[in-house]
């Protein structure tokens, strides 16, 4: 991945996130975990893949 220059847009692919608030972050490895946000409040765990630039939604099943 080539060196970002500060103000530069980062490209990203996949499920893009649109419009969140104050979501919390996460950096794991080479992955940054997304959770929540308020604007359109959602429970919601995307992952940006910092290798390949691209989001995914992972699926979480609630426990009873």
């Amino acid at each position: 991945m080539p060196l970002l220059k500060p103000g530069q847009p980062i490209r990203t692919t996949g499920n893009n996130l649109v419009g969140l608030w104050r979501p919390s972050f996460v950096k794991v490895d080479h992955r940054l975990f997304v959770h929540g946000g308020g604007g359109n409040v959602t429970n919601d765990l995307h992952v940006l893949n910092l290798c390949d630039m691209r989001w995914e939604t992972i699926q979480v099943n609630k426990q009873p």
